[in-house]
């Protein structure tokens, strides 16, 4: 079977290691997930390589790289310390980062869903005791996502927190809030 000229240059690409974008149609959720948190981040497909490389699932990079932003570190201090067995606030903490650092605004009509205990803890306390909150590692995750994609998307966080609902952080969230309501 004869080469079609853009597999030829796919084969290329890959034997000489370049960077090659296959259109969002021919990609699988997960390839284009981490492309969005690539552009979102503003990092390299080759950092997102490497970070999806440590074997943590694909919906901690976005922590990641939140936390390595915050905290002025090397995201792969970040995977380091999370393959190491810490938590999310655990990290955070050797960064002096807190519970405060992945609070997003919402409108008082919005439904936290799985967050609303982290959102009682917000709304209980005042912003100065907000590095006492405690957050469990799947609220962080919400969280950066929460934020991730209300930015990146440019969509409310009452759509995110629905999306987050019912398909959980990560690929199935991005395709279903670029689906549409």
């Amino acid at each position: 079977m004869p080469f079609a000229p853009s597999r030829f240059a796919l084969v290329l690409a890959l034997l000489w290691g370049v960077g090659f974008t296959v259109p969002a149609a021919a990609q699988g959720p997960e390839n284009i997930y981490l492309q969005a948190v690539a552009e979102h981040y503003r990092v390299s497909a080759d950092e997102i390589r490497v970070l999806y490389g440590w074997g943590r699932p694909a919906s901690e990079l976005p922590v990641v790289l939140h936390l390595a932003a915050r905290g002025g570190i090397s995201p792969d201090a970040v995977m380091a310390l999370r393959n190491a067995g810490r938590s999310w606030m655990q990290i955070a903490a050797r960064w002096q980062l807190h519970a405060g650092d992945f609070h997003v605004a919402l409108d008082p009509s919005d439904d936290p869903g799985a967050l609303a205990r982290a959102y009682e803890g917000f709304q209980g306390s005042p912003r100065t005791g907000w590095p006492a909150l405690e957050l469990r590692d799947d609220e962080v995750v919400a969280l950066v996502h929460l934020r991730f994609f209300t930015e990146y998307l440019g969509v409310p966080p009452r759509r995110v927190l629905a999306a987050l609902s019912s398909a959980g952080p990560g690929p199935a969230a991005l395709q279903a809030l670029r689906r549409g309501p």
